[in-house]
């Protein structure tokens, strides 16, 4: 009735751990030896091809020629259970429960002092794992996961907030591809430790959802809708809410190292952890430098255009620009020349005097209007960007323009928001489509900007649609994307092109009804014979990737039914229904990000013909053709020989009756003759008679 906790492999040995015994079974002999203890074995662990075990209030034992042997019988190991045990640099290293981390020096133990020693003494830590790049994964009780570098800094920490089922962690593995599994006291959680993306939720509700976000000074600033909120960036703990600042924030801009924040109260300036409002305007959307005057600003408020100006180190309101009291959220300035777009109205190009206190003229471009459009100045090209493609302003003529290279960012499918972002270096221009986040930088060789994509996907990033952002983030590379409910950081400079293959998983025999569990399934690896009755088929397929926002996309083709290429989709299966009988062959290929599978997959069939097309009923269809010819034949000719026949009879009685006609009409002429004869004599005999009379 024991209960094996622990089973290692060592050499030729194979050994088994249960709370008080351990079994080692030597495969080549297959003789078992049995090491037994008056104590608790609470754990067993291999390192470096060695077997550590301990015994409670004993210390720690090695298993030497089959017999045990003390290693440590230090008071740590006597009181504390030891759960883990690592080598580093040739040193052991051991985990206890309650009291962190002890190195082995000489024959004695020392405690390893790490920036989370206080955090290690305060919880309970039940399994640790050195993962291959050398740092340490704890799994505790009720704490989640906890994640130290190689000399002991606190990493990360991942818990029920973060997306873990459960606070319990119970065992640790880390796979081939560096990926963390956690069986948990209720379920399995996975960690993808080599994931691009990290993501910052808020499940809690604090901080809500993020329109504006800026780092400075160390300080990582959330503008959202429900105030303005701080975190320094090495601090593992939460964001603080800026007392004052309750309410939407739309923007946080840093001009020459004051850090200003729209807010939809007025303007604040933010300094460290608090936050005071200089300008009371409702509503200020952003802010824009006038004629690279650093003591000179221009806001754009719910209401117009406001000046800012800086007096003694101050900063306060100058005037506003009259004569234009429209919503200004996207707004650029070139020298006097002021752009402004309203989604509602179009685009209005105002001219200012050059003190920048009143508009001297307006005009107003009323075909450029689309909700969630946007403008940016990026190298001193206005760019416009809405559902038709993006947009640049051509001086001489005094009209936008379609970008061709710009525009290739997205179609009209692809299409979510017109809301263009420059970074404050102005090396990247950022656009957001369904399929990702596209960034243009400028060739190294040329002015041609280059188009890179995230595939961050517009589910994934569960943004504000029309108020997205963007923020530089300290390491380099690496930036911050506002979420509804948080946020997520990436390295743009990670390469999201890895070469993948695709391939066919599954094929089922779908049942007429489509019901999945009436289905069949087929060996995907074999071509495929069906029925004709079986010409319902699901197949499915996929790509052996993880990532939980790098979704593969999908497109295929049925050759002999489907020759184009369906549109990309994220669905791994497709369903055909009613095919006719032929030689089919489906190919799928796949997508990450920009990349294209290095293969295509493909699966081919047959579907028979039907019974009444099979080869049998064919011949008998030729014999029935062949017996309705000659049956055909035998009636025509018969009718032919009967109509023939009667013409005959008709052709010899009409020509018995001619005969008849013509034999009556000889007659009668006979008697025409006879009777002029007649009369001819009967004259010669008068003439006769007279002469002889006379």
């Amino acid at each position: 009735d024991e209960e094996f906790w622990t089973i290692l492999t060592v050499d030729d040995y194979v050994l088994f751990q249960s709370l008080n015994r351990i079994y080692a079974y030597q495969i080549s002999e297959d003789t078992v030896t049995l090491i037994t203890s008056g104590t608790n074995l609470p754990k067993m662990f291999a390192v470096d091809q060695r077997i550590y075990f301990q015994k409670t209030e004993e210390g720690i034992f090695t298993i030497k020629n089959g017999e045990e042997q003390l290693v440590f019988d230090d008071e740590i190991v006597k009181q504390d259970e030891v759960v883990s045990a690592f080598e580093e640099d040739g040193e052991l290293i051991w985990l206890t429960r309650h009291n962190g981390f002890w190195k082995a020096k000489g024959g004695t133990l020392e405690r390893w002092t790490t920036s989370v020693a206080d955090l290690l003494g305060e919880i309970s830590v039940y399994t640790g794992l050195q993962l291959n790049d050398g740092s340490y994964a704890l799994g505790t009780i009720s704490h989640g996961l906890i994640v130290l570098d190689k000399s002991g800094g606190l990493l990360y920490r991942i818990d029920e907030l973060n997306g873990l089922r459960n606070n319990t962690i119970l065992s640790l593995f880390q796979d081939s591809d560096d990926n963390l599994w956690l069986g948990l006291d209720n379920g399995v959680s996975y960690a993808n430790l080599d994931s691009p993306f990290w993501v910052y939720r808020d499940n809690r509700g604090i901080v809500g959802s993020v329109y504006a976000a800026v780092v400075k000074d160390d300080i990582l600033y959330l503008g959202t809708n429900q105030g303005l909120f701080y975190k320094y960036i090495n601090d593992s703990n939460g964001f603080t809410f800026i007392q004052g600042t309750q309410g939407q924030v739309w923007s946080l801009q840093v001009f020459n190292e004051t850090l200003f924040c729209g807010h939809h109260t007025g303007t604040f300036i933010v300094e460290k952890e608090r936050a005071r409002r200089i300008i009371d305007v409702p509503g200020t959307w952003k802010f824009g430098k006038l004629n690279k005057d650093p003591n000179t600003l221009l806001q754009g408020n719910y209401s117009g255009l406001y000046v800012l100006n800086k007096v003694g180190g101050n900063w306060r309101l100058k005037n506003k620009i009259a004569g234009f009291d429209n919503s200004a959220r996207f707004f650029e300035v070139f020298d006097t020349t002021i752009f402004v777009n309203h989604e509602y109205k179009g685009i209005f190009k105002l001219k200012v005097d050059p003190l920048y206190k009143e508009v001297q003229s307006v005009t107003v471009d009323t075909t450029l209007i689309g909700a969630n459009s946007g403008m940016v100045k990026y190298k001193d090209d206005l760019l416009y960007a809405f559902q038709q493609g993006i947009l640049k302003y051509d001086w001489d003529s005094g009209t936008f323009e379609k970008d061709t290279m710009l525009s290739k960012a997205y179609n009209q499918d692809s299409y979510v928001s017109g809301k263009l972002i420059v970074d404050q270096a102005e090396e990247y221009l950022w656009v957001f489509t369904k399929q990702g986040i596209q960034y243009f930088t400028r060739g190294n060789l040329s002015n041609i900007p280059l188009m890179k994509q995230i595939p961050l996907t517009e589910s994934d990033r569960n943004g504000v649609v029309g108020y997205e952002i963007v923020a530089r983030l300290p390491e380099e590379g690496y930036f911050l994307f506002g979420t509804s409910s948080g946020y997520i950081t990436t390295d743009a400079n990670h390469s999201f092109e890895k070469d993948f293959k695709v391939e066919v998983s599954d094929v089922r025999r779908l049942a007429k009804t489509s019901n999945i569990s009436q289905s069949g399934i087929v060996n995907p690896n074999i071509e495929g014979d069906f029925d004709n009755d079986e010409n319902h088929l699901q197949i499915s397929y996929n790509v052996t990737e993880y990532n939980k926002y790098l979704k593969p996309l999908y497109q295929y083709q049925l050759q002999g039914m489907y020759p184009d290429w369906s549109r990309w989709s994220e669905t791994a299966s497709t369903s055909f229904e009613n095919l006719p009988y032929g030689t089919y062959e489906f190919k799928v290929r796949a997508k990450l990000g920009d990349k294209i599978s290095n293969n295509v997959a493909s699966y081919s069939f047959s579907i028979a013909r039907p019974w009444y097309l099979s080869n049998m009923m064919l011949l008998v269809y030729l014999f029935a053709t062949l017996l309705i010819l000659l049956i055909v034949h035998n009636t025509y000719r018969l009718y032919y020989r009967k109509k023939q026949r009667k013409m005959k009879e008709e052709s010899e009685k009409e020509l018995k009756l001619l005969k008849l006609q013509n034999d009556k009409e000889i007659i009668r002429i006979k008697n025409d003759q006879l009777k002029t004869d007649f009369k001819n004599k009967s004259n010669e005999l008068a003439a006769s008679t007279m002469s002889i009379i006379k």
